[in-house]
């Protein structure tokens, strides 16, 4: 049986446009977790919060759509890994079924059929080899992350596609990416994960901020209006960066904007996502503007000392800044006191007030004696954007926990030593 294939473009905002020729050897099943009006919605595109996408689609009564030309390459493999290869989005298409994914969510047959001529045809078209065709499940970094196609009969199915076909050189033996690898994955997804985002290694913005060294993101992706263009914006721990819709590669920094719409409309929605309200004529926002201190992270408190002396207070990614109380335009930074080499009994007291909200924030304890607290301060990394969390690794797992600037990670068990993702880079 020959099937029409529905074309259902994509909008230019949810791929990457590929120049003629790229190398296809693999393809990769998914299930979509939901049904098909909510799909193409979403695989296409038009639901801006889920920037993913296939290149085929097919419903449970057989329907075939394509969303994203085969040429070009579609964001459906996240981060993954196969065969000594990473991000196989690069070499791979992506057919997504329409399916819960639950494990009981049955696949009809009119679905099967559809599945099974499609990528036969496709197998036939770019000879791929029994070990390229895969499900989402097999190549999802770090393992176990994703589930997908679920209940789907992977054995029977693959025996289908590849009757009749002629067999091509056996597959090299599996391998597995370097432990370093491995650990980079997990520790960037995790980063992510924490910030309710997912992330992309074929995104130009999460290229930008692992080359520019943004630190981790803090909230999920943004999007505002600037200048009669829609703009999509990432906040990490050092900048906040923003890009116009289907402009990926213009890249803008919001502390290197000059000052005009596109910089005020920015601005303000990072303070709104942030959930802090921006002030023009407070001196720590000036000083903000002015300085390399991250983003807001807190609404400015007021602190108080044992001698009754009181401060006022406001915590940033890379800094926070006090002001003696009525002395507003007096702007002191906590790494002025952590840089001292003596302290003053007061100054002391202050630093450490301070650093103990900073992970108050976060719903911990700062704790000075813990060798990761104290690489905090010495590598100068910021304040802590989250909790400590647990890696699993296998045989040795890590407890890691983002910064302002960086994420530091420890070996379970051996908590002297300290590491930075940012070696991992």
């Amino acid at each position: 049986m020959e099937y029409t294939i529905i074309q259902y473009p994509a909008l230019p905002s949810a791929y990457t446009a590929q120049k003629p020729g790229r190398r296809i050897d693999m393809i990769v099943l998914h299930a979509t977790g939901g049904v098909k009006t909510g799909d193409l919605w979403t695989l296409s595109g038009r639901d801006r919060t889920h920037l993913v996408s296939c290149h085929y689609y097919i419903t449970k009564l057989g329907e075939i759509y394509q969303l994203v030309q085969d040429k070009d390459i579609a964001w459906h493999a996240g981060v993954s890994f196969w065969q000594g290869e990473s991000d196989c989005n690069r070499f791979s298409l992506g057919v997504e079924l329409e399916n819960l994914n639950t494990g009981r969510d049955p696949y009809p047959q009119a679905q099967l059929d559809a599945a099974r001529w499609l990528v036969r045809t496709k197998v036939q078209q770019y000879r791929i080899p029994r070990a390229r065709l895969v499900r989402h499940a097999d190549i999802a970094q770090p393992p176990g992350r994703k589930t997908d196609p679920r209940g789907f009969p992977w054995e029977s199915f693959v025996a289908q596609v590849y009757a009749d076909v002629a067999p091509g050189p056996p597959p090299p033996p599996p391998s597995t990416p370097p432990t370093e690898e491995v650990l980079r994955t997990a520790l960037l997804d995790a980063a992510y994960r924490r910030a309710r985002h997912v992330y992309h290694p074929d995104w130009a913005l999460h290229q930008y901020a692992i080359r520019e060294r943004l630190g981790p993101p803090i909230v999920p992706l943004l999007r505002f209006r600037a200048e009669n263009r829609d703009w999509v914006a990432e906040i990490y721990g050092v900048d906040a960066i923003c890009s116009p819709v289907g402009g990926w590669q213009d890249i803008r920094r919001l502390s290197q904007l000059p000052d005009g719409e596109l910089k005020r409309a920015f601005r303000q929605e990072v303070y709104r996502a942030l959930g802090v309200a921006y002030h023009a004529d407070w001196a720590f926002h000036q000083y903000a503007d002015r300085n390399p201190i991250g983003v807001p992270l807190s609404e400015s408190f007021r602190l108080t000392l044992s001698s009754g002396e009181s401060y006022s207070a406001q915590i940033f990614s890379l800094d926070t800044l006090i002001s003696p109380t009525g002395q507003w335009n007096t702007v002191i930074p906590l790494s002025q006191l952590l840089a001292a080499s003596q302290l003053a009994p007061r100054d002391a007291e202050l630093r450490d007030a301070l650093l103990q909200r900073q992970y108050q924030r976060i719903g911990a304890k700062y704790h000075p004696e813990w060798a990761m607290h104290q690489a905090a301060i010495r590598w100068q990394v910021g304040a802590p954007l989250s909790n400590q969390e647990r890696i699993e690794m296998g045989r040795v797992d890590y407890v890691a926990q983002s910064y302002g600037r960086d994420v530091l990670y420890s070996p379970e068990g051996d908590w002297g030593i300290v590491k930075r993702l940012s070696e991992l880079l």
